[in-house]
């Protein structure tokens, strides 16, 4: 075989294979993104304890390691107004950390009711994780028939909320998942 027919071979496949799989990523995105956007922005506008989530994006699609259709989308919402609080925890009866599904965070001075509410963190300081992430799936259901998208369903399952798009025929599934950035992690560790 000739160099010019492999290199004929081989531009054929980038086209016929690669650009499709390129249109299948735009066409994946195009779909969602605007939804999300809009769901997120009125969970922002309902409640402000909600008001600094970023989008990280995570996930096989974004590590570049998502095999076959690009239907499924990881995306991390950073809870930028709180921090992890990193003073030792300690329980009057001698135990180190908080107990499971809980963690200690730092709240910004004279926001304390505001955490407070559908009982977020008790008066220890600590967050449950579960009442925030039961606080946030309502609120993007509200939003999801707020916004009247009849071709999404929101599932609550594990640590995500989880969006089934369906627009022509194809199904998107988008994790929403909050987190807290620990501040402690290591600058190198960015580069991953």
């Amino acid at each position: 075989m000739s160099g010019q027919s492999l290199n004929a071979i081989l531009n054929r496949l980038t086209t016929d294979v690669v650009q499709l799989r390129k249109d299948k990523k735009r066409d994946a995105l195009l779909c969602w993104e605007p939804i999300v956007k809009e769901i997120l922005d009125e969970v922002k506008r309902k409640d402000h304890r909600f008001r600094a989530l970023h989008i990280f994006p995570t996930g096989s699609y974004y590590e570049r390691v998502k095999i076959k259709e690009p239907d499924e989308f990881d995306l991390m919402l950073i809870m930028d107004n709180l921090e992890l609080d990193d003073a030792p925890f300690e329980e009057e009866d001698g135990f180190s950390s908080p107990p499971f599904g809980f963690t200690t965070v730092m709240i910004d001075m004279g926001e304390e009711r505001l955490w407070q509410q559908d009982r977020w963190v008790n008066r220890q300081g600590m967050l449950n994780a579960s009442q925030v992430k039961a606080v946030f799936g309502r609120l993007v259901r509200g939003a999801v028939v707020e916004k009247r998208y009849r071709n999404v369903d929101v599932k609550s399952e594990g640590p995500a909320v989880t969006l089934k798009i369906t627009k022509q025929g194809r199904e998107y599934s988008v994790d929403l998942t909050l987190a807290i950035k620990d501040y402690t992690w290591p600058e190198d560790a960015e580069e991953w």
